[in-house]
């Protein structure tokens, strides 16, 4: 699929497409839920937990 942009991406998540929409609720998802696995211990917090990195930056 092709989107086809302005060149401008909303801050105002009512306006944003609903590609971008979808994309930042499924992060939120992916945030919650790898949070939780670093409270449960599952999973060895890494660096980038204790510098205030990103999620991303350790799922990748």
């Amino acid at each position: 699929m092709l989107f086809k942009g302005t060149g401008k991406i909303s801050s105002n998540p009512t306006v944003a497409p609903p590609a971008i929409a979808f994309f930042q609720r499924q992060l939120k998802m992916l945030d919650v839920m790898h949070r939780q696995l670093v409270t449960n211990k599952k999973i060895r917090p890494h660096q980038e937990h204790q510098a205030g990195g990103t999620v991303t930056a350790s799922l990748l």
